[in-house]
């Protein structure tokens, strides 16, 4: 299943591959990037359901570390962007403690 945001920023699926398709080209899908030490840390709207309907609710926003000690670690949500603000945040947080030596 895919989903948009709309203009509000709320969730709606969207049966319309072209129109998936050209909402994902919006640089409204990056909710954050925080640099951390020798990381980059950023979360962003998928735009499908990452859970592939396994009975969950969809999960739709992924956070991502690109370099330093925590390289590719991800986490991954559903529900509303900010909960993605909030994943974005603490996962900027352990990307800390990790470049201070903290795991």
């Amino acid at each position: 299943m895919r989903y948009s945001l709309d203009a509000a920023g709320e969730l709606k699926p969207d049966p319309d591959l072209m129109a998936w398709a050209r909402g994902m080209m919006k640089p409204s899908r990056s909710v954050a990037s925080t640099l951390v030490g020798e990381s980059t840390v950023s979360t962003v709207f998928l735009g499908y359901d990452a859970s592939f309907g396994l009975g969950r609710s969809p999960t739709l926003w992924e956070t991502m570390v690109l370099g330093g000690r925590l390289d590719r670690r991800t986490w991954r949500c559903g529900g509303s962007r900010e909960q993605a603000e909030a994943m974005h945040a603490a996962a900027a947080a352990e990307v800390a403690r990790a470049e201070r030596g903290g795991l």
